[in-house]
Parts: C-alpha cells; sequence; structure tokens
C-alpha cells in the first residue's frame, strides 16, 4: 500500500525507523 504522496524522504524514514524498531525490539 504506497501512495505517491507518501513516497515522501519523511515517510520513507518513518517507515524505516519502524521497521528498524520492530526487528531491534524482538
Amino acid at each position: 500500500m504506497k501512495t505517491k504522496g507518501k513516497d515522501t524522504p519523511e515517510s520513507i524514514h518513518l517507515q524505516l525507523m519502524k521497521r528498524d524498531f520492530g526487528t531491534t525490539k524482538n
């Protein structure tokens, strides 16, 4: 579910942080 509007660097950074957080917390 990727939207052109959500393709901003900020959104990508947030998504990366969320993934990193999830993997680190595991």
